[in-house]
């Protein structure tokens, strides 16, 4: 089920103001449980969505700011439209959420301001029906209206999360100018590769690719192995055949086998094996992606 979201006013009170080390505490309209580290925000009339898979595009025309949905078979639907800018969205199995441009986490459907993150949002993944949102040093999950912090001061840099097909997560963080690869749970992280490259624009996105190999891909849309890169191979595992610029987000269709690329100025394609490269919507441009395969 998708719902159709028309023009409104997105940002209302009760933001909950997070410290780097604290966690997010409510200010009005919502229930607070629990105590310490572990204080839960419990919203008390939580809306139902039915969980769907494919792509939530950010991006505006000259009327004001959209959110689209591109399922994984069909056309483009617009699911939020409103006159904030929206940088990244996603849906679990409760709430449509969106990060705005002042950090806030808002649920799209009810135009309510779930909290405000401390610092900028680098990514979103969605594991086990939660939606997580990574800042450079934190990550925050959201279950049932609850957005409570985890792993805090993991991190250095974390530009990129992705699920890891297994429940866990993949991040990828830049440390002392090299990019490395990082696997873990809200529990705990590791150092899957310390080093795989010291570049940061071959890593402008992450994803599980064949074989639920992690990815990651440059702004002409070329596709590198994370694996190969930390070898020292710097030949693309994929690159489109026809001319692809300014590339904000990648993704990997297991399905037909096929990368999807968003790109900024000329729309979202699609890239076979061999390379060619297929429209699937000019019209739609956008300053950000979030593919959910």
């Amino acid at each position: 089920m998708l719902f159709w979201l028309t023009a409104c006013v997105l940002f209302q009170s009760g933001a909950i103001d997070c410290a780097k080390d604290e966690p997010c505490v409510p200010e009005t309209g919502v229930e607070e449980t629990g105590g310490g580290d572990d204080t839960q925000v419990q919203d008390t009339n939580p809306p139902v969505l039915d969980p769907v898979m494919g792509a939530w595009i950010t991006g505006q025309d000259s009327q004001g700011y959209l959110v689209n949905y591109l399922p994984p078979s069909g056309s483009m639907e617009l699911l939020w439209f409103g006159t904030q800018p929206i940088l990244a969205a996603a849906q679990d199995s409760t709430h449509l959420i969106g990060v705005s441009e002042k950090g806030e986490l808002v649920d799209l459907k009810t135009d309510t301001v779930m909290a405000t993150l401390p610092h900028l949002h680098t990514d979103l993944a969605v594991v086990n029906g939660q939606v997580i949102v990574a800042t450079r040093y934190s990550l925050y999950r959201n279950i049932s209206g609850v957005f409570s912090q985890i792993s805090t001061g993991s991190f250095s840099d974390l530009q990129h999360i992705v699920n890891d097909g297994s429940g866990g997560l993949y991040g990828v963080e830049r440390v002392d100018g090299n990019m490395r690869l990082l696997r873990g749970t809200s529990s705990g992280w590791g150092v899957q590769i310390a080093a795989y490259d010291d570049r940061v624009d071959r890593s402008l996105d992450l994803f599980l690719g064949q074989g639920d190999k992690p990815m990651t891909c440059s702004s002409d849309g070329s596709v590198y192995l994370i694996e190969e890169l930390a070898l020292g191979n710097t030949v693309p595992w994929r690159k489109p055949s026809a001319d692809v610029e300014n590339v904000q987000a990648c993704s990997f269709d297991a399905g037909s086998q096929s990368v999807l690329l968003l790109s900024k100025e000329k729309g979202l394609f699609r890239v076979a094996p061999d390379g060619e490269v297929s429209v699937v919507d000019l019209a739609m441009q956008g300053t950000s992606a979030f593919f959910s395969e």
